[in-house]
């Protein structure tokens, strides 16, 4: 993500976030990609040593190559305040993640990505936000998420090709009518 960006992405409940999960979660794990400001950088780096290197740094990765470690994930964090469709949480959907996000009028597609069960909303708090990726890796252990379900659902409402057919669709009865 755009963690430069602080004001729309939320770093600073990231951090919080992770490190609450950290704390609670000797099992969790965290993958964070994209440049983060210097100052989270190192309040993540100086986390990731007292915690055996549970946080990963990925930097800024092509979307191309974004693929493979979703699908090795099982949950996609946004900590955004606001977005008009957060499509990494319909690529994350579309690998199989479930996805975690503030309960927040400004994030609608989030309402729609994260309803059980593919997931769960929460209060814009880490505590919250920490409680709901716990709470999330817990339907993860007990089976109660699949991730080629996830996959195959999402995919057939928002993966390309299907994304692709309903507007050749549109414009084929557009066509029709005008």
């Amino acid at each position: 993500g755009r963690w430069d960006d602080i004001r729309q992405k939320d770093t600073p409940l990231l951090i919080a976030t992770i490190r609450c999960c950290l704390e609670a979660d000797p099992e969790i794990q965290f993958l964070v990609f994209g440049s983060l400001p210097s100052k989270y950088r190192e309040q993540l780096l100086r986390l990731s040593p007292q915690n055996n290197g549970r946080i990963r740094m990925m930097g800024v990765v092509p979307n191309a190559d974004l693929a493979p470690f979703l699908q090795s994930s099982e949950m996609c964090l946004c900590t955004s305040t606001h977005e008009s469709f957060h499509i990494a949480s319909a690529e994350a959907l579309c690998c199989g993640c479930s996805i975690i996000a503030p309960n927040s009028p400004s994030l609608p597609s989030l309402h729609w990505f994260a309803k059980e069960p593919f997931g769960r909303l929460a209060k814009r708090t880490p505590a919250a936000m920490s409680q709901a990726v716990i709470a999330e890796a817990a339907a993860w252990n007990d089976r109660s998420r699949d991730a080629a379900t996830i996959s195959t659902i999402w995919q057939t409402n928002v993966g390309v090709q299907s994304v692709v057919r309903q507007i050749m669709n549109l414009y084929k009865s557009y066509k029709n009518t005008h």
